[in-house]
């Protein structure tokens, strides 16, 4: 009864929803859901597939990427050679490594990325990614990877202008 009730509530909403988003009246932003480690990459492939630009600000949580594992490298690897391929470049400031500080830096240019390191005590367990009018917000965590991809051009200009004030403040 509770399932009909709700169906029904739905079906209401749905119409005034969409005549909404028809005036114009309020620019939404979009936002998609990745769930597992199959969501998240398909949500990477967006970030070579939808980027006219070919520029990615991205922050990385260096450690969490790398060690948490819910991602195999290789996929890892062939995303990055074709988002190379695709001459995609990745701007990134990244969390310093705890097992290998210089790991990150030493593959700038073969995973075509200009990367700049965060002073050891600013640690994320996510990455980042910014692109277009999109930002890419992915966990890898083991117990659940996933990623939320957010559209709207005030929301990736923000994140732009707050990655460029932090880039032009490292070394």
């Amino acid at each position: 009864e509770r399932l009909t009730s709700d169906i029904e509530r739905v079906r209401d909403i749905v119409p005034m929803i969409q005549q909404v988003r028809k005036s114009g009246s309020h620019a939404y932003p979009t936002i998609q859901y990745f769930d597992g480690v199959e969501g998240l990459k398909q949500a990477y492939e967006d970030t070579i597939r939808s980027n006219p630009s070919k520029k990615i600000y991205g922050f990385t949580g260096t450690d969490t990427v790398i060690s948490e594992k819910s991602i195999d490298l290789d996929w890892i690897e062939y995303y990055l050679a074709r988002r190379k391929k695709a001459g995609v470049k990745w701007f990134d400031i990244a969390t310093a490594s705890k097992n290998d500080p210089h790991w990150i830096k030493a593959r700038d240019q073969k995973d075509f990325r200009l990367t700049k390191i965060l002073p050891p005590g600013f640690d994320f367990d996510i990455e980042m990614a910014v692109y277009e009018n999109k930002i890419l917000i992915a966990s890898f965590a083991k117990e659940h990877p996933l990623a939320v991809l957010i559209e709207d051009e005030k929301v990736a200009g923000t994140m732009k202008t707050l990655f460029r004030y932090i880039d032009s403040t490292l070394k």
